[in-house]
Order: C-alpha cells, then structure tokens, then sequence
C-alpha cells in the first residue's frame, strides 16, 4: 500500500478515499450514501446510510467463508485452572443463542444492556449478542466499587445487566453479585431484570422477579439472526474513569468502529487471518473491549482471553507461558505489565546484581513485604538467602540480616507469636540441578539441619542437627493454630517425620516421630529411600499428609498428638515399587510429589514431577510420557484415603507436551497457603 509516509498522508489529505478503501474489507447489509458527512461539523458521521452488523463482521462472515472450524477465542485461565478453545461455529451459536435470551427479556434494538462481567467466555458472548440484535452494550470493568458502577448505571439506564457470581483473583474469591445489589440500590435506575453467570466457586443469592440464572435464561429461547444496523448507530458506551468527575460515557458508532479496528490489524499490528492475537488487558477498559474482542475476530483471527495477571499467577513467566503454550504471533500489552513481569526478573540478573542470590523456592507474603527463600548465590553457591521485595514487587534487597552457620536453604515458614521462623535444608543449586548423586550426601553436600529464628530480627538462633534421621530436610510446616509452638519437617532421603516444638521451659526441642522403611529393588543395589517430597497440614491440625515420591505412596496420620502420630489412610500411585503403576486407567509416570489439600479438609490434590534432572534421573520415561494430576478424597472424621475414580488430568497430552506438574494450589485458599496470624 506504500511507505508509512505515504500511508498517513492519504489518510490526511483524501480521509474520504482512504476510509472508503478500507471499509470494502468488510460485509455490509446496505452500503453508504455518504463517506464523510460534516453537516453536524465538529460532530462528523462516517458511512452515513450504510447498513452493516458488527456480530456478522466479527462471527457470520468467517462461517460463512467456509472457516467454521477456525479458533475464535482461547479462554485461559491459570487462576481457574481452565483451558477452553471455542470455534467460530461454536461462537456464532453462542452468541445467536444469547441474543434470543436478550430479546426473551425485553432487550430490543437501541436500547442499553450493562455488562459487569469478568474475563470469561460468557462476557465475550454477551457483548457480541447485543450487537447482533442492535442494543447498545456497556462493560464495566468487573469488580468495580458499588458507587461506580451505580453512576454507571444511572447514565446508561440499561434494560438489562449481564453480571456473574464472581470474579477470582489470586487467592480471593470477588463477589460480584453484592457489588451489584448495593449499587442498584445506590442507583436511581432499575433494570428490568439481572442475568446472572452462575460461576461453580461461588454460587449468588438471586432476587426474586429480578434475577435469572444464565442457563435457565436459555430455556425454550430460539436463535436471533443479525440485524441490520445504520452505520451511525452506537455500538457500545464505554465510560472514563471519573478521576476529574463524573465519569463520562464515549459512544462509538458502529460502522466507523469496524472499519478502523479491522483495518488496524494488518496495518499496524501486521496479524493475518488464522493468527493467534493476544491483547493483555481486561475487556472493561477501552483497548481490551476493542483488541480482545472485536478486532481480532473481524480480521478472523484468534484471540486469547486470558483470567490472570503478568505476574502471581502463578509467577513472572505466566506471560511467557500463554506466548509458549498457544503459539501467539502478536501480543499487545500495556508496558506497565512488561515492567511488573520486568521487576520479578524471571532470569534473575537484577536480582543477582543487587542482593547476590539466586534459585528462588519458597515465597511468603507478609502484608506489605514478600519474603523469598533464594538457595544460592549469584554463582549457584550455598547457602543462599531471603529475598525481600515491597507491595510493588520492586527489590528491598536482602531480608536477613545474618545467614550465621547456617550451610544451605530450602523451604521457611513461621509463627509469629512466638516470634519464630524455621528453615531447613537441601543443597546448593551447582548441587542438585545436575541430579542425584548419593556419594555427595555423604560427603556432606546435603543437608541435615533445621534452623530456628528470630523472626525480629532476622537473624539465626539455633540450629538442630539431625543427623541420619535428617538428611535432606525439605518441606517445613508449624501448626495453624497461631498460638502452637509445634512444627515437622520431611526429611526427604531418610525418609522421616521430624517433630519440634517449644518445651514447658520455654526450650525448643525435638524428636523423629515417624520413620519409613527403605524397600529392597531387583534393579537397585541398595534399599530404595521413600524420599518424602512433601508434607502438609490440615487446617483443623488434625492430619499430617506427606508423599514418598520413589515409593509411590501418599500418607495421612492423626496427629491429634503430635508426639504420637497414627497412621490412618494410605494410598498407592506410580512410585518405582510397582505396587500401582496404572491408575484410573492411566499409566503413572514418576511418583507422588506434591499434595494441596482444601480448606475443608476434603479435597487433596497430587501431582508427579519433582525438579526435572531428578526426574529424568529417577523416572525418564516422563520426558515422554509427561505427569499427571490426580485427586484423593479424604475422611476428616475418622481418617482414610480413597483415590478419586474420575478424576485425572493427564498432562501428557497438553497441546505442547508432554508437559510435567509440580505445585497446586486453590484459588480461594488452601492448607499451605493460609497462615493465621
């Protein structure tokens, strides 16, 4: 089309010319009478008599062109844990299928629909309904505050809101649905009714005559085909942020908002139809409403709807990962979220040049600080440190003030009401990343010590040597109840439960409370080691759960007293013992890893893969066959274990697998991330 110069200049000397150009890419019902029409000037109207339909241009047009299998949207959610790929076909009946619920409950052309969603399909669908029929959508950003949205509300007087049960964000569960109630009470206008997204974390209370269930909105409701619209008719209202007032709603006209989006995308962004397009951003604000949704699918590519954040969910890489996993060949982002992932360093050089640590493990949020567990130094050397980063993620630097004795880092947790933070051992990371080699442990290059802090100040007080009953200490774990004094410990290759806890004197002590047996091998020279991997605790401190991940069994124990443990459940799943290589149909590469149990005690979740040498070393038939995700359901009354017949996520199969799994977690909270304090 000629040079970028060339391009601008048309655009500003012949706009007529240069609009009408781009406008013959897309599917009008009736073309224009007019390209450019200034007789309202400042107030100018593009494509004046035209018909077009933005639903058709975006869902329509590409099934019609014989592209119905193509991908429209990617829904990827690592909060969620939800994956979902959606064709054009399956969109465009999606949406035709909403648009008939919208017009079931009064919605007609030109009139407003409110939508207060978050980053899932069903808001997608609901925005491209109302377009399909004519009414007017405006997003609101989901989780807004109540006053907000009620000043929204009263602007836009929607005839309808398409809301959900909840947002999820890490860690917490979003109520939308009260933000919702309050603000309509706060509001001066009343919609005629609420369709409500029931999400399975959270389940709303719906009112009476008002709200409808999303899925029970659909009983007995017939398709809607598009309509036409005049080109001059608004497509959405989207608000500013209210920062210097009220906020303002900015209406964009349709056909003006479908020429210049689907003309930016090969002209700006250089994406071709059948691209894979990432827009991170949320569909509430301005750049994500038109470059998640409609650009995307006007010029047929597809577009990532992503629920999680640059960084957290689970870390720095999550961006990365998207790109990886889905083959994106466009992003667009915001360079906020660059510098966010940018302060988290996932290749460690500013963290390294400021505080000489690297190998991050274990990650702690205290507040306004978050404290990570770093096991070497710049070099891969022990004994590591803490490093300690603000609300921001920006580098405080380092958190200890004094790493005393101690010979090398692993996992740390706390009780602050006894003033006490502990920490155990494994090796340096030059140590462990080549793999397993037992001739070091006894040249010591393992560890076998627990240390006790004073959280205060920072710095080491004690150290307990535990000798062969503690070699390679990994996963630390203290009471729930803030006031107990008592922790374990999971000494990985001895393959015992070490107890410690604060005597009547106020000393600190400890004892070995549970020790598994090595198993003989035909293929080993030796005993195989249990090599406990992991341990948790349930939140009532009533069960102790750990892995043997070179056995191939999950463990449970009342600890009612912790002195003296009993074993209640046990249950067998991969493991090099052979005692239960197939499960749920499924052939278990690797064994028991690592364990997330619910809040309630109820739900515990296993995956498989250790650290990757390690597995290649132990198991390397994972390289091919990837992990798996399994869960067991759990007696909190009276103890036992029982695997969960339907439940299995083969990780081998992933798009770009076989991949491996390592740690779970919940989204609302789980037994390892909560800590009272």
């Amino acid at each position: 089309m000629g040079s970028y110069k060339e391009i601008y200049q048309l655009a500003l000397d012949k706009p007529e010319e240069f609009w009408a150009a781009a406008a013959e890419d897309l599917v009008w019902q009736k073309r224009w009478d007019k390209i450019l029409d200034e007789t309202n000037s400042p107030l100018n109207s593009w494509f004046s008599g035209g018909k077009i339909n933005t639903c058709y241009n975006a869902l329509d047009r590409h099934v019609d062109e014989g592209n119905s299998t193509r991908l429209a949207l990617i829904y990827d959610s690592p909060i969620t844990n939800v994956k979902q790929k959606i064709t054009y076909l399956e969109l465009r009946n999606r949406v035709a299928s909403f648009s008939g619920v919208l017009r079931k409950y009064g919605v007609e052309y030109g009139d407003r629909v409110l939508i207060y969603m978050p980053m899932i399909p069903e808001t997608v669908i609901a925005m491209l309904a109302c377009a399909r029929i004519g009414a007017i959508h405006s997003v609101v950003f989901g989780g807004f505050a109540s006053n907000e949205l009620a000043k929204r509300i009263d602007d836009a007087k929607p005839k309808v809101i398409v809301s959900a049960s909840c947002g999820v964000e890490p860690g917490r569960i979003v109520e939308y649905k009260p933000l919702l109630d309050n603000a309509l009470r706060m509001s001066k206008s009343e919609p005629n009714h609420c369709i409500i997204f029931q999400r399975e974390m959270h389940e709303a209370e719906l009112i009476d005559n008002r709200d409808v269930d999303w899925h029970d909105a659909h009983d007995k409701v017939t398709s809607v085909d598009c309509v036409e619209v005049e080109a001059t008719d608004p497509v959405y209202i989207l608000y500013t942020s209210g920062t210097t007032g009220i906020p303002k709603g900015v209406v964009r006209p349709t056909a003006g908002h479908l020429v210049s989006l689907k003309w930016s995308m090969k002209n700006i962004y250089n994406v071709n139809p059948g691209d894979i397009y990432w827009a991170a951003s949320d569909v509430g604000w301005v750049v994500g409403h038109s470059y998640i949704v409609y650009a995307p699918l006007f010029h047929g590519c597809t577009s990532i709807l992503y629920e999680g954040k640059p960084v957290g969910t689970p870390d720095a890489g999550a961006f990365w990962r998207v790109i990886s996993e889905h083959n994106v060949s466009t992003m667009f982002t915001a360079p906020t979220a660059i510098r966010a992932i940018k302060k988290i360093d996932p290749s460690g050089e500013e963290i390294k040049k400021i505080t000489n640590l690297s190998a991050p493990h274990t990650v702690h949020c205290l507040g306004s600080q978050i404290i990570i567990s770093m096991l070497g130094d710049a070099k891969g050397n022990a004994p590591g440190g803490y490093l300690q980063l603000d609300e921001n993620f920006e580098i405080v630097g380092r958190w200890e003030n004094s790493m005393g004795n101690i010979k090398f880092g692993y996992d740390f947790w706390y009780q602050p009401r006894h003033n006490i933070m502990v920490s155990s051992e494994w090796a340096a990371p030059n140590t462990f990343m080549p793999g397993f080699d037992l001739e070091e442990v006894g040249h010591l290059k393992y560890g076998r010590e627990i240390h006790l802090w004073d959280f205060q100040k920072k710095e080491p007080v004690e150290t307990f040597y535990l000798g062969e009953d503690g070699l390679i200490p990994l996963e630390v774990r203290f009471h729930h109840n803030p006031e107990s004094s008592h922790g374990f410990v999971g000494a990985a290759l001895s393959a015992n439960i070490i107890h410690w806890w604060k005597n009547d004197f106020g000393k600190w002590e400890w004892e070995k409370i549970i020790d598994v047996d090595n198993e003989p091998h035909p293929e080993w020279p030796i005993p195989i080691p249990g090599v406990i991997s992991v341990i948790l605790l349930s939140m009532d401190d009533k069960y102790l759960y750990f892995c043997n991940w070179l056995h191939g069994d999950v463990r449970q124990y009342d600890i009612s007293d912790p002195h003296k443990p009993k074993l209640t459940g046990q249950v067998w799943l991969g493991g090099l013992l052979g005692k239960a290589p197939i499960v749920n149909g499924q052939k278990i590469t690797g064994g028991p890893q690592m364990i997330q149990l619910s809040l309630d005690g109820e739900r515990l979740y296993i995956t498989t893969s250790l650290f990757s040498t390690w597995d290649n070393q132990f198991y390397p038939e994972i390289r091919e066959n990837g992990g798996v995700l399994l869960k067991i359901n759990c007696d909190t009354e009276n103890g036992g274990m029982k695997i969960d017949e339907k439940f299995l996520v083969d990780f081998g199969k992933e798009p770009n697998g076989p991949a491996r799994c390592h740690e779970t977690r919940y989204p609302g909270g789980d037994c390892t991330s909560d800590i009272w304090l």
